[in-house]
Parts: structure tokens; C-alpha cells; sequence
């Protein structure tokens, strides 16, 4: 069991930080569809065509769906836990007393 308090702290771990200089998403994005269509000389690469063609969409719509709608579904979760809140204490300062005359 870890105490609670320690006198000396421990190390942490390091973290892997490279940042390329000269990386360009969109253009290796464009290149590897440029890619993909100029190797469509049999049925078998239309198969795997239509395979990369179905994951990239589901990789972009992923990340396009993530920040704005997390930011939205924060904030009505956010909203609606005051509204319960506020129609708690509403019916608690309404019904209290007459809920622990019931239970004597």
C-alpha cells in the first residue's frame, strides 16, 4: 500500500516530443489519394479501393464530429443538471416538512 505522504517524489516518465519542421497533412492526405487511384489495374485493388476509400471517411468524420459537438453536449449537460437541481430544491422547500410528518 502507497502512503499517503512521501518524503523524497518519485520520477515521472518522459514524454516523447517531436514536432517534424516541415510536415504538410493536407498534401501527404492528397498524395496518398493520388496513390490509391493510380493503382486501380485489377478487380482485387478495387476491392481495397473501396476499403481505404470507406475507413478514411469514417477517420475524417470522426474527427471532424469531435470538438464542436462535445463542446455542445457539455454544455446541455451542464444546463440540465441545474435545472434538476433547482426543481429539486424547489420541491424539497415545498414538500419537506410534510414528507417528515409522513415518515413519523
Amino acid at each position: 500500500m502507497r502512503p499517503f505522504f512521501r518524503i523524497t517524489k518519485l520520477p515521472k516518465h518522459r514524454q516523447f516530443t517531436y514536432h517534424p519542421k516541415y510536415w504538410d497533412p493536407d498534401k501527404e492526405a492528397l498524395e496518398a489519394r493520388l496513390r490509391k487511384y493510380r493503382d486501380q489495374d485489377s478487380a482485387a485493388s478495387d476491392v481495397e479501393l473501396t476499403k481505404s476509400r470507406i475507413s478514411s471517411n469514417f477517420r475524417y468524420r470522426r474527427g471532424k464530429v469531435g470538438t464542436n459537438d462535445r463542446v455542445r453536449g457539455n454544455f446541455r449537460l451542464v444546463i440540465i443538471l441545474i435545472v434538476i437541481i433547482f426543481l429539486t430544491y424547489l420541491f424539497l422547500d415545498e414538500y419537506a416538512q410534510k414528507i417528515v410528518n409522513w415518515i413519523e
